[in-house]
């Protein structure tokens, strides 16, 4: 699976997280949980012999390169619903204008959703060794 959460939260997967939100009684929680879940899906598919790190922080998937919360945080998406996605990367230090500056952007779609956030690793230096 490629998207693996870090050992400090590995006490579930990423998405039996988000399948827990679609069980809420807040239409509004099953609806993140929905949309986050369609895009995992979609990363796991493009990615099936890849382990990328990740882990979650209120609702939102933080994209890692290691096993470790504290190194830097890639790739960030969220959603608000299915036709409502955020995806954030943090900029190479060669061309940020400041240290730790993020470009943020929004999908309409999971597909869209997940054409960015391949633009985001690609951009963020996250292949880079």
């Amino acid at each position: 699976m490629p998207l693996k959460r870090i050992s400090e939260q590995n006490s579930y997967t990423i998405e039996e997280d988000f399948i827990y939100l679609t069980k809420s009684d807040s239409d509004f929680q099953q609806g993140v949980g929905k949309a986050m879940l369609a895009v995992i899906h979609l990363l796991n598919q493009h990615f099936p012999d890849e382990t990328i790190w990740c882990m979650t922080s209120h609702d939102r998937v933080i994209l890692l390169k290691q096993d470790d919360w504290q190194t830097p945080k890639y790739v960030i998406f969220s959603a608000l619903d299915i036709k409502q996605y955020s995806i954030e990367y943090r900029m190479p230090a060669e061309i940020s204008p400041w240290q730790g500056a993020y470009v943020r952007g929004s999908a309409n779609s999971p597909d869209q959703a997940l054409e960015y956030i391949l633009i985001a690793l690609n951009n963020s230096d996250y292949w880079a060794s």
